[in-house]
């Protein structure tokens, strides 16, 4: 599917719970080709588990909701000075993260999902001056990241997954 920035309008919504949130995520994840991860059944437990109240970001197409993606509001030490950073679908605290999230990224629905993750990036990189860490996504989100202004280089040690360095000020974790 080809579509255009143009066509995309990203909101941030307000999180008032997980049951508020509930049918709307099984409404997208019925139409998406998620993994697990991405899943109400982890997302779910992961809000009910952490007390997380993240920000919703959605993404729409013609008014039909097309993307959506949980952020926390946070901070990571990095050389040896905390910055504001936002986390997708993590808390940012090791504690409560030590269950890993792999497959990362938005919840979008099918042929949706490119469009849908370099729209919700450059909208954060727009509207805010934090670090954004999306931990456990999978290699093709690297290229989306650079595509919405993100990322200056790209740091792949080894055979390593990549790890990208978003203009200093985020980061992609590897998955």
């Amino acid at each position: 599917m080809t579509m255009s920035m143009g066509e995309l309008e990203v909101r941030v919504e307000n999180f008032v719970s997980a049951a508020r949130l509930e049918p709307l995520w099984r409404a997208l994840e019925a139409k998406s080709a998620r993994s697990f991860f991405l899943s109400w059944t982890w997302i779910g437990a992961w809000l009910e588990t952490c007390g997380a109240e993240p920000v919703i970001i959605a993404v729409y197409c013609r008014d039909r909701r097309v993307g959506l993606g949980l952020l926390m509001r946070g901070s990571r030490l990095q050389l040896g000075f905390r910055r504001p950073a936002l986390f997708l679908h993590e808390t940012g605290e090791p504690a409560k993260d030590v269950a890993m999230i792999e497959d990362n990224g938005f919840l979008a629905e099918r042929s949706f999902e490119k469009v849908v993750t370099r729209a919700a990036l450059r909208h954060a990189h727009r509207a805010n001056d934090a670090q954004i860490v999306m931990g456990g996504v999978p290699d093709w989100v690297t290229d989306e990241v650079r595509g919405a202004g993100w990322c200056d280089r790209v740091i792949s040690p080894g055979r390593a997954p990549t790890a990208c360095w978003i203009r200093a000020t985020a980061m992609i974790l590897p998955s």
